[in-house]
């Protein structure tokens, strides 16, 4: 018995079974949250990232959609679909310039009687950042302004969406 811990004990000191950084797992929470025309916010009720093949082109695209619910019957979306980047096997970090042709919105939510109505408000202008910070983790940082308009199209509000962040995204992979 004393031979056995002696040998452990021995072992233990020199490393042999010890851990490496690499090695420890830590699970740290998913986090979404923007500054929503001066106010805070968490986008937290609902939070995914998908890596799915596109039906347009058949490449990668990584989804990325969260939530934050107002009311028991709206809610509000940030969304932003970008070609995947982490497929490459390798950790990196990607910038997007956020525009009117970029494939993404600021989504409001309601749920009416005749079924839910979707008001989709396209990127003015705004930057994201996505860093892979394991194979199936994404951290971020974006910021974004978005105008409302009536129904005849003429521009009712400008909105600004400031930092934003999401940390411990994990992919799902298609």
């Amino acid at each position: 018995m004393k031979r056995t811990f002696a040998i452990l004990l021995i072992c233990s000191s020199l490393g042999i079974f010890s851990c490496s950084k690499n090695d420890i797992i830590t699970n740290q929470p998913s986090s979404f949250a923007a500054t929503v025309d001066g106010t805070d916010r968490a986008f937290a009720d609902f939070i995914s990232v998908i890596s799915e093949v596109s039906p347009i082109d058949g490449g990668f695209y990584l989804n990325i959609v969260a939530e934050r619910g107002i009311s028991s019957d709206s809610s509000n979306q940030i969304k932003f679909s970008v070609p995947d980047f982490t497929r490459e096997g390798t950790t990196g970090e990607r910038t997007y310039s956020l525009g009117p042709t970029f494939t993404g919105q600021y989504i409001e939510w309601k749920n009416l009687p005749a079924g839910p109505k979707a008001n989709n408000h396209q990127f003015q202008s705004g930057q994201l950042k996505i860093k892979q910070t394991d194979k199936n983790l994404i951290s971020g940082e974006f910021n974004f302004i978005y105008h409302t308009f009536d129904a005849n199209g003429q521009k009712t509000g400008e909105h600004t969406i400031t930092n934003g962040r999401f940390n411990n995204l994990t992919i799902t992979r298609q």
